[in-house]
């Protein structure tokens, strides 16, 4: 299955902007959209996304048919990996000192009361220092990956240099790209956008989120020196 691309989405790092890429230069039946119980899942895989014998069953049988397909979403990187180990896996990191403040505003904007990162800042009246410090907050991204080594993926997008990253994705994938200057990391226009952190805050981040740095500057490192594996 040398063209089956596992795009693991991490919250916030522009996987909404690459889910638009991939909808204007990959044809539709050969996407499929994986956000668990959401509306964003496509409809063959929204009643088994838990399912895994079956989730491998589809996957198989969209792949024989096409040759060529694309899961994008949010998920770990094991959920995949358990059932496809040589599917080329995909991700997008960001800094952290970005992503920490965009996803704090992202909470209180949203004002979802069933998540429970923002029950923890609404319950507490939490500031973006309190939030940082959170222990179930910290290294978020690596986490999310389990904890996997920038090695493990075939290509690694950095979030500010998107434009860049998809344009690069879309040449390693071979695809006719047909908009990758057009699609931009959504701009932050809620409160906080432009977000000062202080000389504090920015300590806690680099100390709780040491992980995600190492594996965001080897990533950078990676796709500015063009050494992402060959996919």
């Amino acid at each position: 299955m040398d063209n089956l691309y596992i795009s693991v989405h991490i919250p916030k790092t522009a996987g909404e902007s690459l889910k638009k890429f991939f909808i204007e230069n990959v044809k539709q039946d050969q996407l499929i959209f994986d956000y668990g119980k959401h509306n964003h899942t496509s409809n063959i895989i929204s009643n088994n996304t838990h399912d895994l014998s079956k989730l491998k069953e589809i996957i198989i049988s969209k792949y024989n048919k096409h040759k060529f397909l694309v899961v994008h979403g949010h998920f770990n990187f094991n959920k995949y990996f358990t059932i496809f180990p040589n599917a080329k896996y995909i991700t997008f990191f960001r800094n952290p000192l970005d992503l920490i403040p965009s996803l704090y505003f992202f909470l209180l904007r949203n004002q979802d009361k069933k998540n429970k990162l923002f029950q923890q800042i609404s319950e507490g009246q939490m500031n973006i220092k309190q939030f940082a410090s959170l222990k179930n907050l910290s290294n978020f991204q690596t986490r999310f990956i389990n904890h996997r080594k920038p090695q493990a993926f075939d290509f690694i997008g950095i979030t500010d240099q998107f434009s860049d990253s998809v344009t690069k994705l879309g040449e390693l994938m071979e695809l006719n790209i047909k908009s990758s200057k057009e699609i931009q990391v959504n701009k932050n226009t809620h409160k906080g956008a432009g977000y000062i952190l202080s000389s504090n805050a920015i300590k806690i981040i680099k100390s709780n989120f040491n992980n995600d740095f190492n594996f965001y500057n080897e990533a950078k490192s990676l796709l500015i020196n063009n050494t992402n594996k060959p996919i």
